[in-house]
């Protein structure tokens, strides 16, 4: 976690960006940002052997990390939005059998990507 002018983000480049974009767009046009789901976040961070690795041998550990993800992602958003941005896009990229069976997917993502877009629900 980063302190970003009185702030604690994880993803202070992207509030950056953010801040530049709607400098340069001058209240002219909308802007949105985009975030990843908990589980696509926590790919990232390690990779997708090693998430798949640590479902099977160790599914609460998983479930803890994907909790302080979706928390750290929320926050993110409500940030991204207090700064200016017209809405935010939750990009969900593994509610697929190919990515993870129904039951994973249950179990590892619909949570949290439902804990974010409820975050989100009183704005619309």
């Amino acid at each position: 976690m980063v302190r970003v002018e009185g702030r604690d983000e994880s993803f202070p480049q992207q509030l950056t960006a953010l801040e530049l974009i709607r400098g340069g767009l001058k209240g002219e046009a909308y802007y949105i940002e985009t975030i990843f789901n908990p589980w696509n976040v926590a790919e990232k961070l390690s990779s997708k052997e090693e998430l798949a690795r640590l479902k099977r041998e160790n599914p609460q550990a998983v479930l803890d990390a994907l909790d302080v993800i979706t928390t750290s992602e929320i926050n993110h958003a409500k940030l991204a939005l207090k700064g200016g941005a017209s809405g935010v896009l939750l990009s969900v990229a593994n509610a697929n059998p190919a990515e993870l069976s129904t039951a994973d997917y249950q179990k590892f993502s619909a949570p949290f990507d439902k804990r974010i877009l409820e975050a989100f629900r009183a704005r619309s």
